[in-house]
């Protein structure tokens, strides 16, 4: 099995739209990566609408593509199966559970159970299936 180094994969050249949000992605590949690119759709609100390949991304390699419709008078995902609570944090997106704190911090996701370190500034330890691991 060949082992892959990260650093020596070509880095993604990506680009923003007017507003400074990431666009598009990709990368001119080499004889040990192939090119791959991506590109990304917003809607006025910063909303993330859909993610479609712009360049590479040929067999054996996968690039994952999704799109999804946002309520106008909600601005939640509507249609995909997700769900939301009263404060509007997502609890479930069709495919993960997700829970909350008391103070709206993402505290676990089906399978994977963090701890939020004291002062809410993100997840400061993951575990998944008996590993652990430092974030």
């Amino acid at each position: 099995m060949n082992r892959i180094n990260p650093h020596q994969a070509p880095l993604p050249f990506p680009t923003f739209d007017a507003l400074g949000r990431l666009s598009s992605a990709a990368t001119s590949g080499s004889s040990n990566f192939p090119a791959w690119g991506l590109a990304w759709t917003d809607d006025r609100y910063g909303n993330r609408t859909a993610q479609s390949i712009s360049s590479g991304c040929q067999s054996p390699m996968t690039c994952p593509t999704n799109s999804v419709t946002i309520d106008a008078t909600t601005n939640r995902i509507s249609g995909s199966g997700a769900t939301y609570e009263a404060n509007g944090n997502m609890t479930s997106d069709g495919v993960n559970s997700l829970a909350y704190d008391a103070e709206n911090h993402l505290i676990s996701s089906s399978g994977i159970a963090g701890t939020i370190d004291c002062d809410g500034g993100g997840i400061h330890s993951l575990t998944r299936t008996g590993r652990r691991k430092r974030g």
